[in-house]
């Protein structure tokens, strides 16, 4: 009877979206500094690559 029973699947499937959840938290956490340089703005992000923003395509 207990090898049957939903109450296992359910905290199978409990404790893999938390796993999935705390990945997901990780990957998304904002860690992005901003370099301000006279010609241009750096924004550099921790996983991402770079972003470059130069003074002409902004004005």
């Amino acid at each position: 009877m207990g090898l049957c029973s939903p109450v296992g699947s359910f905290f199978d499937f409990f404790s893999s979206l938390i796993l999935y959840l705390a990945f997901l938290a990780f990957i998304l956490y904002n860690r992005t500094t901003v370099l301000l340089i006279p010609e241009k703005i750096i924004i550099c992000r921790h996983i991402f690559r770079s972003l470059v923003l130069k003074k002409e395509d902004i004005v």
